[in-house]
């Protein structure tokens, strides 16, 4: 068997005559579901990351930052580490997390839920969320009961620690 170098030291076997697109584009075939499965194709695939909560509740125009995207927020749709809630002034919902805890928010306010963990079974345990404006209805979850010194509320004016319990914050601009 004779191989017959192209242009760019690739070999091809003579006598056939595969186009160098053909056989680009044979190995892009083969590669994408290779990046794919591994990760590297470069874009948030959030179904496979693990969502920290849902919105419960969603009524009026309730939009959210999610990884520099501007996106609708609705009713069930998962929520993720790093999102950014806010709400029109006519605009009100809620967000529960995967510990039962629940967020219920007003007209033009504005929530970031930072970080959030919740394994029981490796004694996992945070929670981390911000209200910028706005104002705010918290009712603690499992998480607080067992790990309270986790949870935290941080506003422009400080952050707050809770210690299990139903509270409600006011942030002014």
């Amino acid at each position: 068997m004779q191989v017959k170098k192209t242009e760019g030291g690739a070999g091809m076997k003579q006598g056939h005559s595969t186009s160098p697109g053909i056989v680009s584009s044979r190995i892009l075939i083969t590669l994408v579901p290779l990046l794919l499965v591994s990760g590297w194709a470069g874009a948030t695939d959030l179904t496979s990351k693990k969502y920290i909560g849902s919105m419960r509740e969603a009524e009026g125009r309730i939009m959210m930052d999610r990884g520099g995207r501007e996106i609708f927020a609705r009713r069930g749709m998962r929520l993720f580490r790093k999102d950014v809630i806010y709400s029109t002034s006519n605009a009100k919902g809620a967000v529960v997390f995967r510990d039962e805890t629940s967020i219920r928010f007003g007209p033009d306010t504005t929530v970031s839920l930072e970080d959030f963990d919740y394994v029981p079974e490796e004694k996992k345990y945070l929670l981390h969320t911000g209200v910028a404006k706005g104002v705010v209805v918290f009712v603690t979850g499992a998480l607080a009961k067992v790990a309270p010194e986790t949870v935290a509320v941080t506003t422009p004016k400080g952050t707050i620690g809770i210690r299990g319990t139903k509270f409600s914050i006011k942030v002014e601009e």
